[in-house]
């Protein structure tokens, strides 16, 4: 695959993450072919779904069509690049000026895990373990010591 699209979505509660993981699982098993859902990040009051494509806006177009249908309130931006470069080429909001990757670019402290790393209770289908960002982990833990 040539390229990394990349699904964003605000996050900030529990709740959104657990959807945006329902979410993920609908584009794994949703997707053409010639898309592979390959993991997730979440942090910094954002969710991020990697998809890898040839097609990058025939990939997005499907996946649009996905979330319209499953989750219509979600604020979504969209953007792909080439694997390996930096620069975004923006797909949606069409006003959107820059597209910032705040995970992916080192800017917050939040945690990935690819899907090659696990495997779903479906035959030989990609799933990310859940997981929770450094924030998250830093609030369980002060919890768990008062």
């Amino acid at each position: 695959m040539k390229f990394q699209l990349v699904l964003q979505f605000r996050a900030k509660r529990t709740q959104d993450f657990d959807e945006l993981i329902v979410l993920e699982d609908l584009l794994i098993e949703n997707l053409l072919a010639t898309s592979e859902v390959d993991g997730h990040d979440f942090g910094s009051d954002e969710f991020n779904i990697f998809v890898l494509t040839n097609q990058p806006r025939e990939s997005f177009r499907e996946a649009e069509k996905i979330i319209e249908q499953h989750h219509p309130r979600q604020q979504l931006k969209a953007a792909y690049r080439e694997l390996g470069k930096e620069e975004f080429v923006i797909l949606w909001p069409p006003n959107l000026q820059e597209f910032k990757n705040r995970l992916k670019d080192g800017i917050a402290g939040g945690l990935t895990e690819p899907l090659s790393q696990s495997k779903s209770k479906r035959a030989g289908t990609p799933r990310v373990r859940p997981f929770f960002s450094l924030h998250a982990a830093e609030l369980v833990k002060s919890e768990c010591q008062t």
